[in-house]
């Protein structure tokens, strides 16, 4: 199994994209979630604070400053619920301006 550093010693530390999508693809066999993505995200977060600090400028700052406003959805629609409970919690959400929603379709599987 390779070391972080061997990834990441001696390049250049403002290209945080290249070092996400090689640490991402030095994993790809052990499977992406769980430790190993933990693991590239302590990095990937510690690179972008170093770049933001050889740049001389706040993380945010780099990172693109604060948004006025952000998009949003409704997440919901439990399978439990009645067809009017739904569309209460639907229609709630149009009239709210939510242009998005994500909603169940299928109960999970019962478990024997």
């Amino acid at each position: 199994m390779a070391n972080v550093s061997d990834f990441v010693d001696r390049q250049n530390p403002l290209d945080t994209a290249r070092h996400f999508w090689t640490m991402a693809g030095a994993v790809r066999n052990l499977g992406w979630p769980g430790v190993a993505a933990g693991a590239i995200s302590a990095v990937d977060i510690a690179l972008h604070d170093l770049k933001a600090r050889l740049l001389d400028v706040s993380l945010v700052q780099m990172l693109g400053g604060v948004r006025e406003n952000v998009l949003a959805y409704g997440s919901g629609g439990f399978t439990s619920y009645s067809v009017q409970e739904l569309e209460k919690q639907l229609s709630g959400w149009a009239q709210q301006g939510l242009k998005a929603v994500k909603m169940k379709s299928a109960a999970a599987p019962k478990t024997i």
